[in-house]
């Protein structure tokens, strides 16, 4: 029911519903899925919210302000960071996925969407002064992601008011998941920061890239992951160039996850065409909605979306192997998992 709530929202066409019970099972849904922030700034914002019951309106408005002052702590945290980064003249690009910057970026409110980590994108032969700069700040136990990816490591820490964060430090895209892309690429289209020099910040144009890879990664297996990717059509509109967007998709052999990601994307919200048309689509798709809610029975639908998810989404057959190889085979997949 979630989900024809976010429609509601986006499309202007659509209405609220107006069921009690309607708000009641998306209450539990939105729960789930850890949206309540967006779902509160959305209505808020178009002026819907108080259409909605009271009990909802109080439940959004907690989560938002419990988001909005975790956001606090971590957009300090990354503002640090980026100072630690800059006066040690390691070149940096800050990458707004999963951060505070996310938030204030495309939804311009620093709580209207949960910021999880700090990903930063560095050069392959800064990591040592990176780590320095790392365990200045009390971050320790670097983890390789994956076994086949090699171009990320995780850092944890306690930081009070927030609990254990991560910090990722990137010197590449998505590991041996792709080819034909140089780290180059990004560094060439990030943008500067006001106050920095040697610290940039991911451009539009990969930031959404990334976006839809993250839906990739996890199948689809949250609304988030669509809010994601809606609200930033939304705020960029044909900013965002479908026609290099996809040939650098065939370049990086990763094409079919774009195709498939937003060819599914662009079925469940339709009005999205209007705003920026996807010249590129997938009629059959067997991903389901249903199949992502807790609790659900398996269907034959989702076993012939998980073959389709896993074995034909690679552009080359190597990249289905190491898949295969280097994760466990579950239909369902974690909501948690992403690249950046």
């Amino acid at each position: 029911m979630s989900r024809e709530l976010v429609q509601a929202i986006y499309d202007p066409v659509l209405k609220l519903p107006e069921n009690t019970y309607f708000y009641k099972h998306a209450m539990s849904e939105i729960e789930y899925f850890g949206i309540a922030s967006q779902v509160y700034y959305l209505l808020q914002k178009l002026d819907l919210l108080k259409k909605t019951p009271y009990f909802f309106q109080n439940y959004l408005e907690d989560r938002y302000k419990k988001v909005l002052e975790k956001n606090s702590f971590i957009e300090k945290e990354t503002e640090e960071f980026l100072k630690a980064f800059e006066e040690a003249r390691i070149e940096t690009i800050s990458i707004p996925l999963n951060g505070t910057r996310f938030a204030k970026k495309y939804f311009r409110n620093p709580g209207a969407s949960p910021a999880s980590h700090i990903s930063l994108l560095i050069n392959k032969q800064d990591l040592n002064y990176a780590l320095e700069v790392l365990k200045a700040f009390g971050y320790s136990g670097a983890e390789k992601a994956d076994e086949d990816e090699q171009d990320y490591l995780y850092f944890y820490n306690e930081l009070p008011g927030i609990g254990p964060f991560i910090v990722q430090l990137h010197w590449g895209l998505v590991g041996e998941h792709a080819d034909g892309f140089k780290p180059e690429e990004l560094w060439e289209r990030a943008e500067s920061i006001e106050g920095f020099r040697y610290v940039k910040e991911l451009s539009d144009f990969d930031c959404f890239y990334l976006a839809c890879l993250n839906g990739w990664k996890s199948n689809l297996a949250s609304l988030k992951h669509f809010i994601d990717i809606i609200q930033m059509i939304h705020c960029l509109g044909e900013r965002i160039d479908y026609t290099h967007l996809l040939a650098m998709a065939r370049n990086h052999k990763t094409y079919k996850r774009i195709v498939r990601i937003l060819s599914i994307v662009y079925r469940e919200f339709p009005h999205l065409n209007l705003i920026n048309a996807l010249p590129r689509k997938r009629t059959l798709l067997f991903w389901d909605y249903q199949a992502i809610l807790p609790g659900n029975r398996k269907k034959w639908k989702q076993y012939l979306d998980y073959l389709d998810y896993q074995f034909f989404s690679h552009d080359k057959l190597k990249h289905l192997l190491r898949e295969v190889k280097s994760r466990p085979v579950h239909i369902e997949r974690a909501a948690s998992d992403h690249y950046f």
